[in-house]
C-alpha cells in the first residue's frame, strides 16, 4: 500500500488468503488485523453507561496514563492498576481524512453483531478522553499523542469532529475498559478533595 497512515504495520498482519475488495479494505484490513484477534472469542454484550471523563479529570482523580511500548496496533489500549497505556499517534493534516475513510468504510460494511467497529470505536473511545485542548496537552506530555498542527485545540477539534457523527453500538470494544475505569474512579478516596483542591485551590494565593 502506497504512502503511510496510523498504525501501520511495518509487515503485513493481514491473513493469508484474505482477497481485498478494494484498496480501502486492504488499508483497513492491515490496520485492523492484529488488534482484531483480541476480540475473536469474546462475547457480545450491551454496551453500558459510558465514562464522561476527560484526561484532566481523570488525571485530577489519580488515572495515570503512560505510552504504550512495542504495541502490534495503535487501537490496542489497556487500563490496569489504575494506569491507562495508549499506544503513541502522530496526527498531521492527513490523519482526519484517513480515519474518516475508515470510520466510513465501517459504517458501510458493517453488520450488528458480526463486524466489529474497530476504528469508529478508537475514535469515540479518544473522544471520550479528549474534551479540550487540555486534554490533548496532557497526552502530549506523555507523549502518547505527537502532532504537526500547529496547536493543541486542532488535535481535540479534529477528535470531536470524527465523532460527532457516530454513535457508540454494541459490540463496543472498549467496554471492559471502561468498566474498569469506572470502577477505579469510584473507589477513589482522594476523589472529593481532588475536585476540591481543583476547583477552588488550584493556586498557592487561593489557598492563602
Amino acid at each position: 500500500v502506497p504512502g503511510s497512515y496510523p498504525g501501520q504495520s511495518s509487515h503485513s498482519t493481514i491473513p493469508a488468503g484474505y482477497k481485498a475488495v478494494h484498496l480501502l479494505d486492504l488499508m483497513h484490513k492491515n490496520f485492523t488485523a492484529s488488534f482484531s484477534n483480541t476480540f475473536r472469542d469474546l462475547k457480545h454484550e450491551p454496551t453500558k453507561t459510558l465514562l464522561q471523563k476527560p484526561v484532566i479529570e481523570l488525571v485530577h482523580i489519580g488515572t495515570k496514563f503512560k505510552r504504550a511500548i512495542n504495541s502490534e496496533s495503535l487501537l490496542h489500549i489497556t487500563f490496569k492498576n489504575g494506569v491507562v497505556k495508549i499506544p503513541p499517534l502522530f496526527v498531521d493534516d492527513h490523519t482526519e481524512s484517513i480515519f474518516r475513510n475508515f470510520i466510513a468504510y465501517e459504517q458501510y460494511m458493517s453488520k450488528p453483531f458480526e463486524t466489529r467497529r474497530y476504528v469508529t470505536d478508537y475514535i469515540s473511545f479518544m473522544d471520550l478522553l479528549i474534551d479540550s485542548p487540555s486534554d490533548v496537552e496532557k497526552l502530549r506530555n506523555r507523549d502518547i499523542i505527537r502532532h504537526g498542527l500547529g496547536n493543541d485545540k486542532a488535535v481535540s477539534a479534529m477528535f470531536n469532529k470524527l465523532s460527532s457523527d457516530v454513535s457508540i453500538e454494541s459490540p463496543f470494544c472498549y467496554d471492559k475498559i471502561l468498566e474498569k475505569m469506572r470502577e477505579y474512579c469510584s473507589k477513589r478516596p482522594r476523589t472529593r478533595w481532588a475536585n476540591i483542591m481543583r476547583n477552588y485551590f488550584h493556586t498557592p494565593w487561593s489557598i492563602i
